[in-house]
């Protein structure tokens, strides 16, 4: 499924360019990022073998979300926007808890660092 990947790409893309290491997370506070929402909007075709460009500008924290905006670009062009809801979730329980300062601080420095 052609949503499917570009989202899971666009997650692992954000992942990575925040430096955000998900087991220490859950290790250390007890929580988990899960995407909660996944909006995608598709201004032009992208096919499989494309090299495109994710640009990831800095999210921002909302209570238990973090919300994110990626643009994919090919050559310069807006080919689709992505608007990605991460919620924090408590390890233990399963139930949405609060982002604790701590991670959206070293979510926001690691990408500062980047």
């Amino acid at each position: 499924n052609y949503i499917r990947l570009l989202g899971e790409v666009a997650f692992l893309e954000y992942r990575d360019t925040q430096r955000i290491d998900l087991p220490s997370l859950a290790e250390e506070f007890g929580i988990a990022l899960v995407v909660a929402e996944l909006n995608i909007k598709y201004f032009l075709p992208l096919k499989i073998g494309d090299t495109a460009i994710v640009q990831i500008p800095e999210g921002t924290v909302e209570g238990n979300c973090l919300l994110n905006y990626a643009a994919i670009k090919k050559r310069g062009r807006l080919m689709a926007e992505l608007r990605m809801t991460m919620m924090a979730v408590d390890f233990a329980t399963g139930k949405p808890c609060d982002i604790p300062q701590a991670v959206s601080e070293r979510i926001y420095s690691n990408a500062l660092a980047a």
